[in-house]
Order: structure tokens, then C-alpha cells, then sequence
């Protein structure tokens, strides 16, 4: 069977033999095999910056079989750069909490608290959801035997 070509079969979906986006030299259905833009590979359903200036945001739409580009920008303290081989928007300045030891934390903007005890502290999280932010939440501590509840929080 040639390489990239789509196999239509009346009681199955489109499907693509392409051993150069799946190794396993296996037929996957068209939505799966996922969009080329500039010569480049993207996943399905990946999004990209499409110029240098972070000016066109781009997604691999698989159920269109294509790249669907928007106008976009970098926010407000923020600048475009490649990092690691992609190029994203990378924050200007960059704010650091540390905790040392049970009970010493300082916050990103500076602020120091001691916390005692033996309850599960949060340390950092996402005020609210943001798709083109990696989701976190680390938690320090303890749980055990934890009556009051005492929360501290800061947008930055």
C-alpha cells in the first residue's frame, strides 16, 4: 500500500497507512494522523505559534484535516521566544515562593508567613483556569488531625 494514502471503506472510517507519523506501520483513522504547516508535524488538536512575532495562533483541527489559524497576541508582560526548540510567550519578570522548613513561606510577591501545624498547606495554584497555562497544584505538609481551616490568597 503506498505511503499517505487515505483508504475509504464503506463500513469504516477514513483511514491513512503513514509510517512516518506512525512507525508502527499500522493503518489509523484520518483523525488521528493529525496537520502539516510549514513542512512541520502537529498533533491533532496541538496548538502553535505560526510566525516569529507570536502574531498567528494556530491548531491542528482533525476533524477539518487542516491548520485553522487566529490572530492572536502575547499578553501584557509578556514576550515571544523559542524555549527549548518552540516558540511560545514567556513572562517578562519572573516571581519565585519558597518554603523552608515547617513553618516559613514566602510568596511571589515577597510576603513572608509561618505557618504550624500539621495540616496540607497550598502552595501555589491557578486563581482560575487558563487553557494555555499547565495546570498545578502542590501541596505541602501533612494531613492529620486538622480542626481549623485558614486560607491565604494572592493574584498576582
Amino acid at each position: 500500500m503506498p505511503r499517505g494514502q487515505i483508504l475509504h471503506h464503506a463500513a469504516t472510517t477514513p483511514s491513512i497507512f503513514a509510517p512516518s507519523i506512525h512507525p508502527q506501520d499500522i493503518c489509523v483513522p484520518t483523525s488521528s494522523c493529525g496537520c502539516t504547516h510549514d513542512g512541520l508535524y502537529h498533533a491533532p488538536g496541538e496548538e502553535f505559534w505560526a510566525d516569529e512575532m507570536c502574531h498567528s495562533r494556530c491548531r491542528c483541527d482533525a476533524t477539518l484535516g487542516m491548520v485553522v489559524c487566529n490572530e492572536s497576541s502575547c499578553r501584557a508582560g509578556e514576550q515571544c521566544q523559542v524555549v527549548k526548540g518552540v516558540r511560545q510567550c514567556v513572562a517578562v519578570e519572573r516571581f519565585v515562593c519558597v518554603a523552608t522548613g515547617d513553618p516559613h513561606y514566602t510568596t511571589f510577591d515577597s510576603r513572608r508567613y509561618d505557618f504550624m501545624g500539621t495540616c496540607v498547606y497550598q502552595f501555589a495554584a491557578l486563581c482560575s483556569p487558563d487553557p494555555t497555562l499547565v495546570p498545578f497544584n502542590p501541596l505541602l505538609g501533612f494531613k492529620s488531625h486538622c480542626t481549623t481551616s485558614g486560607w491565604i490568597s494572592r493574584s498576582l
